[in-house]
């Protein structure tokens, strides 16, 4: 009933005010404040440890934050999914969730660091594309890191952790794909080129098809939007260039699906197409998307689980883990024989 009391006149849940009591979870300092000071008034608890419970929730709030750096310049499905489930991993180990999110603006990415600090969260998980510059620049806001769903570029001599997907063996894995279903000009369509997963698409393009290089017209450039799915094919069909298969991202093939049909092409009689990152949405196409899938809640869980092994020991070595990719094969990329089962 005292709980109840303060939560009544501060005007607060009930969840609120154990929280500030209990110094645990992020309560903001304001709500924080109004709760002690009316704890205070109606004698829940002498003032004394009033101030002392204050001094330990701002404590217990700095070890129990994980501040997520995100890189937004390329938002996604994709990462959409990914934040709900790293956010969920975090809450199952009792930690809370500090989002700072970046642009390409050198200014704003200054500012995000500024929220990641071991003043402000225990440890960081960073997502997104980063220069090596920009990945010491991270380390030295907080070293406890973990970049997640990224790939770092050859230069990188520094050791980070890295957990991540097997990229190019997942692009591999489509093209393969596209080859065993009868493919004989298979287009790969990346987006920002020196984006890692562009990287990753191109590498693995080549080594499935034994090249050093892509044919003429058969690499198109876009933005990992749908949007720019669809206008990147529109242009491939407008100049004339044949082809019979796409490997892409699934966001970006719901958009060049729509040009394909709107060409009056059949999928995937005339023209077979393979994603990348199982999407759910992807089911609900007609005929539903191949792709291949990159599980976002195991990349979560074991993203999460290495943070918490660094926040233990932090001196431990840096290690770069990459997840399998699985093959979804469903009705856009399937056998001559078997596509109009």
């Amino acid at each position: 009933m005292s709980l109840k009391s303060v939560a009544e006149k501060a005007n607060v849940s009930l969840m609120t005010v154990s929280r500030v009591l209990n110094c645990k979870g992020y309560v903001s300092s304001k709500t924080r404040e109004k709760v002690l000071a009316v704890s205070r008034e109606l004698g829940v608890f002498p003032q004394n440890r009033g101030r002392r419970s204050a001094r330990n929730a701002e404590e217990a709030r700095t070890r129990q934050r994980v501040a997520l750096l995100i890189d937004v310049d390329i938002s996604s499905f994709f990462l959409s999914d990914l934040v709900v489930a790293i956010q969920r991993s975090l809450a199952d180990h009792g930690f809370d969730c500090l989002v700072q999110s970046f642009t390409e603006e050198r200014s704003d990415f200054v500012r995000a660091l500024g929220g990641i600090g071991p003043g402000i969260a225990k440890a960081c998980l960073a997502i997104g594309q980063f220069s090596d510059s920009e990945i010491r620049n991270v380390l030295n806001a907080n070293p406890v890191c973990v970049f997640v769903d990224f790939t770092p570029s050859p230069t990188l001599s520094l050791p980070i952790n890295v957990v991540s997907y097997d990229n190019i063996a997942a692009a591999r894995m489509a093209v393969a794909q596209l080859v065993v279903c009868g493919c004989e000009r298979i287009l790969c369509m990346q987006g920002v080129p020196s984006n890692h997963f562009s990287r990753a698409m191109r590498e693995g393009y080549l080594s499935a098809l034994d090249r050093s290089d892509f044919p003429e017209g058969c690499l198109v450039t876009t933005d990992f939007t749908a949007s720019g799915g669809y206008r990147a094919l529109k242009a491939v069909m407008g100049s004339g260039s044949p082809f019979d298969g796409l490997f892409t991202t699934d966001e970006m093939a719901f958009g060049a699906i729509r040009a394909i049909q709107e060409k009056g092409l059949r999928i995937p009689d005339d023209v077979k197409v393979m994603g990348c990152d199982g999407l759910e949405l992807g089911k609900e196409l007609l005929p539903p998307l191949s792709t291949v899938v990159l599980d976002r809640q195991l990349l979560s869980e074991r993203a999460v689980s290495r943070l918490m092994g660094l926040m233990n020991s932090p001196n431990q070595p840096a290690e770069h883990v990459l997840l399998a990719p699985k093959l979804d094969v469903r009705g856009t990329c399937v056998p001559p024989s078997k596509a109009g089962k």
